[in-house]
């Protein structure tokens, strides 16, 4: 039986199994929100990990965000049952949840999450909340979603010079939105947070 810590990085270390829940040896959980324990639980999530790495076409920044979110204490699973309520890897009824399918679900409010601006976005990561990105595809099954990041500037910069942390075809611990996206996609992003 692994420990804790080797589950952890075996999981991490697996391009085979982002199905599975990633439980990282730092957590975090609302009440106890700070910038810098965003970053230490973002920083166990290695973008260039082969469970983050692409496989061709396939993508996975739906698995990062579930990592991040799930280790906030504010979970966008990757699995949902009846009831849009996270459930175990293909457990009965349950059904995988990619970008788009979160997004639409994140909108209606599920799990706790709440829209809100670029720049709300930024200020909730600068205070340690968990912040994510979303773009639908409505040309395809997959959009794409990552973090927003804490910054240690003052002021509010526009939506595309926002930093994300984020997989997909580009894994990044540190990226501008607006190289991630193109304008018409910035254009059509949302934003979220969790308190």
């Amino acid at each position: 039986m692994l420990t804790p810590a080797a589950r952890f990085a075996e999981l991490l270390a697996n391009d085979s199994k982002q199905y599975l829940p990633l439980d990282a040896p730092i957590t975090n959980q609302p009440g106890n929100r700070s910038a810098s324990m965003l970053m230490a639980v973002l920083g166990q999530l290695d973008p260039d990990a082969p469970r983050y790495r692409p496989h061709g076409a396939i993508t996975y920044c739906s698995t990062m965000t579930w990592d991040f979110s799930r280790n906030m204490g504010a979970e966008t699973p990757l699995w949902a049952g009846p009831g849009n309520f996270p459930a175990p890897p293909a457990a009965p009824g349950s059904r995988e949840l990619n970008a788009n399918a979160r997004h639409g679900l994140l909108l209606q409010g599920c799990w706790g999450w709440r829209e809100c601006g670029p720049l709300a976005a930024l200020e909730c990561a600068r205070n340690g909340m968990p912040a994510l990105f979303s773009w639908f595809n409505p040309r395809g099954p997959n959009g794409h979603t990552g973090i927003v990041l804490p910054d240690d500037a003052s002021g509010y910069p526009p939506a595309s010079q926002l930093y994300v942390w984020q997989a997909g075809a580009t894994c990044s611990r540190r990226i501008l939105l607006g190289e991630v996206l193109s304008r018409e996609k910035l254009a059509e992003t949302r934003f979220f947070f969790h308190p």
